[in-house]
């Protein structure tokens, strides 16, 4: 690339890792991965932090390349107002300073973050803050030159304190997924903002080349429905939908991808991603705890099918990827930002209940020829719409326009699709 037009940028997110399932996590490695393959000088700032919800040390601190890309991790250190963190939880939506205070709360708490911002954080022609919009946020918007506010696309309750006006002010810009995106934040926090507005669009994170050895991996014997993501509500329900499709379908004959007969029995549901995932192989559900992108890739690549059953997250990474590779999914009804592929690719595969769920699946699995058309129509489509190279372009947009080189704008959503 032309040395002028290359960049030094930054991504401020709570963890970062090649194990890590979140969203805000996955998403930024999408997004810095785009920007490295393009020539940028991309630096991660992130935590020590290494399982979702338990702010504790698990990586070592200091610098670090991850995929070619620099990683600074800062240690976790308690917050010393811990205490007032409640009340001012409870105050945070009706005024600013409360809404401040508990933001600082929220999440980790990394003093050296600070103190490197201030050293180094003017270094840096543009900082995305990719995360929740807590002490990183609070504290790393003031000590650089051009913030920008990059929410991923699901819900954050971080975005109706009152601290969001103050924010909007700070930052250079906002950068979101998709148009309707923008519109939800302006109704979670209840303000517009003055900056302007970049639509980024969504990329699949960073998924690793088969290899021979890969090819010839088996994590889990047998045929399997996967879903790598975290511990929750909409996993609950996942079970229990599974546990019905079990029962409601129990005498139906499905065809694995070799065309060899199978029962429903023989289908099992695979977690991954989170060690509360619960475990029951009697009734055909397994958890395997936290997987690496090499396992995730193993994992992916033998499934019948991966499944993505949170409404709330509205382009998720690991099912872009999914689609990229090829792979069929089952997909919980509420994820408006994938309508285009649905509508294209097989929307009788989205599931809405339990009952739903149990007949989408015996559809997929009954038989492997339109299973194949599914994942290379999704396929297709998922590297025209969501590709790594139109995530670096609206990036690099972004960038030009925080810099004075070129006029904020939310750019339309391709509607080739």
């Amino acid at each position: 690339m032309d040395i002028r037009s290359r960049t030094k940028i930054a991504f401020v997110v709570e963890r970062y890792a090649l194990d890590e399932v979140g969203e805000s996590g996955r998403r930024t490695r999408a997004m810095a991965a785009a920007m490295a393959s393009r020539g940028h000088d991309v630096t991660v700032l992130t935590t020590c932090a290494r399982e979702p919800d338990r702010w504790e040390n698990g990586y070592a601190d200091g610098k670090s390349s991850l995929e070619g890309i620099n990683v600074v991790r800062f240690r976790l250190t308690a917050s010393k107002n811990e205490w007032l963190s409640r009340p001012a939880k409870m105050l945070a939506p009706h005024h600013p300073a409360a809404g401040r205070f508990w933001s600082k709360s929220l999440g980790p708490n990394c003093a050296g973050f600070r103190r490197y911002l201030e050293h180094l954080g003017y270094l840096f022609d543009a900082v995305f803050f990719t995360g929740a919009w807590g002490y990183l946020v609070t504290e790393g918007v003031p000590r650089v030159r051009n913030a920008v506010l990059c929410p991923p696309p699901i819900e954050d309750p971080s975005h109706r304190a009152g601290h969001a006006d103050s924010l909007f002010r700070a930052v250079r810009a906002v950068a979101v997924a998709t148009p309707e995106d923008k519109v939800r934040l302006r109704e979670e926090t209840g303000c517009t903002w003055p900056c302007p507005t970049y639509l980024t669009g969504a990329g699949p994170d960073p998924m690793p080349t088969q290899s021979l050895r890969m090819k010839r991996m088996r994590l889990v014997d047998g045929h399997y429905l996967l879903h790598v993501g975290h511990f929750g509500p909409a996993t609950q329900k996942l079970v229990e939908a599974f546990r019905f499709f079990r029962e409601a379908h129990a005498g139906t004959r499905l065809e694995d991808d070799t065309g060899e007969r199978m029962s429903v029995g023989d289908v099992r549901l695979v977690l991954a991603g989170d060690d509360r995932f619960p475990h029951a192989p009697e009734e055909g559900i397994l958890s395997l705890g936290p997987v690496d992108d090499h396992a995730r890739s193993v994992l992916l690549h033998r499934a019948l099918a991966v499944v993505h059953p949170d409404p709330t997250n509205r382009l998720p990474t690991a099912l872009l990827a999914a689609w990229t590779e090829g792979r069929p999914a089952l997909v919980h009804a509420g994820c408006g930002a994938l309508a285009p592929v649905l509508d294209h690719v097989g929307s009788e595969y989205v599931y809405e209940s339990a009952p739903t769920f149990a007949a989408s699946a015996a559809s997929l699995l009954s038989s492997r020829g339109p299973r194949r058309v599914y994942g290379a129509r999704s396929s297709e489509l998922a590297r025209r719409a969501f590709s790594s190279a139109k995530l670096a372009d609206s990036i690099e947009s972004c960038v030009r326009g925080v810099l004075g080189r070129a006029k904020g704008q939310v750019l339309s959503i391709d509607s080739s699709v």
